[in-house]
């Protein structure tokens, strides 16, 4: 068994064909041909049965696809992680970046006092005027997770009834007992979730999983029952929403956000600068935890700050790398920052003139 094996079969369970699969590979027919039968004999059984020159997939192969899709996502980020290292492009750095911090010191001086050796003994304290503006700027950091909290609870609670009802006909209608009943549910799936392709994968990972966990005569009860219990991509309503106006009108986009937060967060001149905790769960979701950065169900930030937050938040709906982090944000950990300092290193800060 090989990888180029593996991509073979990858491509005829997803492509539906061994045409399409060779189109796919760049390669011919005869050689998808032959990486699947050298496959089978590595593993002892049959993974397509072959009819009239088309290849059905037979229940062992629906159950591979799916280490076999794991194996190649695996193969994939090594790939890519041993490129990167060749080319510079990965080691150990470690790169903290605060949504607008205001770092209340001179960066020339700590850039200075890292990478210079020796110094005095002892480490000046900071001013009372730049100790109060970095206890600022740590609270301030701090509060933005809580506050993309309070949109991650939004995007929680929401349902695409249209789609998730195309799902469930395509469950009703397949019939998992038959040849091929899984390349077909993913054809179908490819259908109807033509624009999350995440999504697609999930819930053909999903279908494979509960196919050899059930079997084929109890897969669609409990296929359905699955899907509707997992949130999935293009539940995201709001996100979707502001993100298609985003692209085209980012003010008005905005506008739609700051509303979509009013609802969730109260901006309020006397909110205090309180102890946040290192846990958080979002205020509008219920928990023993103790909150003193909610009240009533609602985050309070000072008023200063809700704007740039916005802000902040809407360039991270604008970026789908995000999409899974906004999602998951509806509780968190917040750990302190502090410098590493070497042996030897001594960190000098003194007030900008």
């Amino acid at each position: 068994m090989n990888l180029r094996q593996i991509e073979a079969f990858r491509a005829v369970m997803t492509e539906g064909s061994v045409t399409q699969a060779a189109v796919a590979l760049g390669v011919t027919q005869p050689a998808v041909s032959c990486l699947i039968a050298n496959l089978e004999e590595s593993m002892g059984f049959l993974l397509f049965k072959r009819h009239r020159g088309r290849f059905q997939p037979t229940g062992e192969a629906e159950i591979f696809l799916e280490d076999a899709e794991r194996l190649l996502a695996s193969h994939s980020r090594a790939t890519r992680t041993a490129r990167d290292i060749r080319d510079l492009k990965s080691g150990s750095l470690r790169v903290a970046a605060l949504p607008a911090a205001r770092v209340p010191y001179p960066m020339e001086e700590v850039d200075r006092a890292i990478y210079s050796l020796g110094g005095v003994a002892a480490e000046a304290p900071l001013p009372p005027a730049t100790a109060a503006l970095a206890e600022q700027g740590v609270f301030r950091d701090n509060l933005y997770p809580l506050f993309v909290a309070e949109f991650a609870a939004v995007l929680r609670g929401e349902r695409d009834a249209a789609i998730r009802e195309e799902l469930q006909k395509l469950v009703r209608k397949t019939r998992f007992g038959a040849p091929g009943a899984l390349a077909a549910f993913r054809a179908g799936l490819r259908a109807v979730l033509a624009g999350f392709p995440p999504d697609i994968a999930a819930l053909g990972a999903l279908a494979a999983g509960v196919f050899s966990r059930e079997g084929p005569e109890r897969t669609g009860k409990a296929l359905a029952a699955a899907l509707e219990a997992t949130a999935f991509g293009f539940d995201r309503t709001t996100l979707a929403r502001l993100r298609a106006r985003g692209r085209e009108d980012r003010r008005a986009a905005e506008r739609e956000l700051r509303e979509v937060m009013t609802r969730r967060v109260e901006a309020s001149a006397e909110a205090p600068g309180v102890a946040l905790p290192n846990i958080y769960v979002a205020c509008s979701l219920p928990t023993a935890l103790v909150r003193p950065q909610c009240d009533g169900g609602r985050l309070r930030i000072p008023s200063a700050m809700f704007g740039s937050f916005t802000e902040i938040l809407m360039s991270d709906i604008l970026n789908p790398g995000k999409d899974a982090t906004l999602a998951a944000m509806t509780t968190g950990i917040i750990e302190e920052h502090r410098f590493i300092i070497r042996p030897g290193e001594k960190i000098l800060i003194r007030q900008a003139p």
